[in-house]
């Protein structure tokens, strides 16, 4: 193996970008398969820590566990840039796109030649980027795997943000252990994070910001401001499209949202307890049917797919990202009982492996991936390969 960590300068329509990176692709140049696996870390990259608090690492280096090592065994280059302070936009798209070429530049110089396929895989707010990576005009990328990928709803999400304030309070399964699953509160909760009801257990991560005077600081960064709790509760968009401000900024945040007509293959992995990102993702892909209808070419459910993976929350349980998001608990005040809730149930590293070989047998020879499906989980990797 050839290749590490260091430092990159990027320049995007006059601004420059000093960001660290990881390249790794095979010493000999027969060893290559002439692909290049580029990554999107989750959130916005910078300083990792561990469950005390202590730093341990950085961005460039998060998803070697999760699809880096297994690619560079598979031959193929892999590379993944820290986007330092750049979350899941359109700037973090830019970022990556001449992060990819410079990496592209850089396995010509090796090997005497680019690669033959170039694939981006994203998690969570790299999912978000690749989403926007699926959907150019102009592709970057032969393929794209999303996986927990964010941005799928139509942003903002104000009215499920205020459902939720309003009923997380009794259903926090902290503060309400003998409250029934069966209860309709509950229920109406599940529905709105679109998880099963045996996910209770997962949700104080997400669960514990809503509240009303996040609500409250949100609709205020939107430009509504002194509404009484009564509006506050019973929030509805509509309510307040008169308000100039208001309308404006809505306007600006939904230009955001991406569309759902993308031009690339792409595989989808999550699992079903993903309380952060499965309403999202399951509205993006009603996205990508409702475009299918329209006609647009190429069509885009017939390049999509969408696997769940049973009982897995937005990280699986053996990721290295589990203690940083443990910390991030313990900062929110939430017990070492909770936090290990992260630690227990399946994993969807497999099927994420599966699928990049999937995404590159659909765009290399043309064979067509299984279709949407829920899969069970293995609760530990079978091999050093992640086959089965």
């Amino acid at each position: 193996m050839r290749g590490g960590t260091g430092g990159i300068g990027i320049e995007i329509d006059g601004k420059r970008y000093e960001k660290r990176f990881v390249l790794r692709y095979p010493e000999k140049g027969s060893n290559w398969n002439d692909r290049l696996l580029v990554g999107a870390h989750g959130g916005a990259g910078g300083l990792s820590r561990s469950r005390s608090g202590n730093i341990i690492d950085t961005g460039e280096t998060a998803l070697d566990d999760l699809i880096g090592e297994h690619a560079l065994d598979q031959g193929y280059a892999y590379a993944s840039v820290d986007r330092d302070g750049i979350g899941g936009t359109r700037e973090g798209r830019a970022v990556t796109y001449a992060f990819t070429e410079a990496v592209r530049e850089r396995l010509r110089k090796v090997y005497g030649k680019h690669p033959v396929r170039t694939y981006l895989a994203g998690f969570s707010a790299g999912g978000a980027i690749a989403r926007y990576a699926a959907e150019d005009t102009s592709p970057r990328y032969d393929g794209i795997v999303i996986i927990a990928g964010g941005s799928g709803d139509a942003m903002p999400l104000l009215e499920r943000q205020a459902q939720m304030a309003v009923l997380w309070p009794d259903v926090d399964p902290v503060k309400n252990p003998d409250l029934p699953t069966t209860h309709p509160k509950i229920k109406a909760y599940a529905a709105a994070v679109a998880t099963p009801l045996d996910a209770r257990r997962l949700w104080p991560f997400v669960g514990a910001r809503q509240n009303m005077d996040n609500l409250r600081k949100s609709l205020e960064q939107m430009g509504l401001t002194g509404l009484p709790d009564s509006q506050l509760r019973n929030f509805r968009v509509k309510d307040h499209t008169q308000n100039a401000t208001f309308a404006a900024n809505l306007a600006k945040a939904q230009t955001a949202n991406p569309t759902g007509k993308i031009n690339v293959p792409v595989i989808e992995v999550t699992g079903t307890y993903d309380d952060i990102a499965m309403s999202g993702i399951l509205a993006y892909k009603e996205r990508v049917r409702a475009i299918s209808k329209s006609g647009a070419k190429p069509v885009p459910a017939d390049i999509h797919r969408l696997y769940q993976v049973e009982g897995v929350w937005h990280i699986s349980v053996e990721d290295d990202a589990i203690p940083g998001f443990q910390y991030t608990m313990s900062q929110m005040g939430l017990d070492r009982a909770v936090q290990d809730q992260l630690t227990v149930g399946g994993t969807y590293i497999p099927t994420v492996r599966e699928a990049i070989e999937h995404l590159d047998r659909w765009v290399s020879n043309g064979k067509t991936p299984p279709p949407d499906q829920t899969v069970k989980s293995r609760e530990a990797l079978k091999s050093s390969t992640g086959k089965p």
